[in-house]
């Protein structure tokens, strides 16, 4: 259950797949990342932040900060939501 519900975890596995079904788009046709730039633009934001995950790990300096910005965007989520 802690594996599934870590952020990085599902950033993982959802970069994953995000990046084998654009992929697959581009593969079929090229013209259709026209209409898919959303979903592309959606999984080069899951990959840099699965980048960010990695960094983690290998700076303490680093984890420290993401683990600031993700208490104090638990925080202001209401408050971002409605803003």
């Amino acid at each position: 259950k802690r594996y599934c519900t870590s952020i990085f975890n599902v950033i993982d596995v959802v970069s994953v797949v995000m990046l084998l079904f654009t992929e697959s788009i581009l593969s079929t046709d090229p013209n259709l990342l026209d209409n898919e730039g959303f979903g592309a633009s959606l999984t080069i934001i899951l990959l840099w932040l699965k980048l960010m995950g990695s960094f983690k790990v290998l700076n303490s300096a680093f984890a420290l900060f993401l683990y600031a910005v993700n208490e104090v965007i638990k925080e202001i989520k209401w408050f971002i939501l409605f803003l």
